[in-house]
């Protein structure tokens, strides 16, 4: 409320808390006058960040619940856009480590590994495994670690394992809810690893499974 006239500031938000009182949409729990500034307060944050005018006409609407149900839906609108483009950009960056990773796909006939191939399969997987993953496509869409994902071969697209390689070494390999993966995975994993992760490094030709 800084630069806002201080008595037509507690003018306004006296009227609101006499005109909109516990029968008014608000509820009985909790209506009283710090409740009025909290919805004040979160209207003038939200008129501030889509960087409306400092007119009386936004500052103090004469319909304030209507006033701060539009801020709210554009607010909603601009943040989603905003995600949208961000989710663009980052799936941009991370297509180019994923051509790299491609080269690292293999199985074995019962399972096979190969990179998360977008932020949408970040969060997915994430979900689905009851993991934090999701937290991680950034730094993979930066190369600074790899994402990838085991899955038997029998249910391809079901989550599985997540396993994350970071400087030609696997950090992490688990199962949901960050399990152990399991002896035979973990075997799975340390062969992918010797005969296909450290093989293309040198520059040979990955095993047959």
């Amino acid at each position: 409320m800084r630069g806002m006239n201080p008595l037509k500031t507690a003018r306004y938000l006296e009227k609101l808390y006499q005109d909109n009182g516990p029968n008014c949409g608000h509820g009985n729990y909790g209506y009283n006058r710090g409740f009025v500034l909290n919805e004040y307060g979160d209207y003038l944050r939200q008129i501030r960040e889509l960087k409306y005018p400092k007119t009386d006409y936004y500052l103090y609407p004469k319909d304030f619940a209507a006033a701060h149900e539009r801020a709210s839906a554009e607010l909603r609108e601009k943040k989603k856009k905003e995600y949208e483009e961000e989710v663009r950009a980052e799936n941009e960056k991370l297509a180019k480590q994923v051509e790299k990773l491609e080269k690292l796909s293999w199985s074995d006939g019962t399972y096979l590994i190969r990179p998360l191939r977008s932020v949408e399969e970040f969060f997915k997987e994430g979900a689905n495994n009851n993991n934090c993953v999701a937290s991680y496509s950034k730094i993979a869409a930066n190369g600074k670690t790899s994402i990838f994902v085991i899955r038997k071969c029998e249910s391809p697209d079901e989550s599985f394992v997540t396993l994350e390689l970071k400087n030609g070494k696997i950090a992490q390999c688990r199962g949901k809810r960050n399990c152990d993966a399991g002896t035979d995975v973990n075997r799975f994993a340390q062969r992918w690893l010797k005969e296909v992760v450290k093989r293309k490094k040198k520059g040979a030709a990955a095993p047959a499974a």
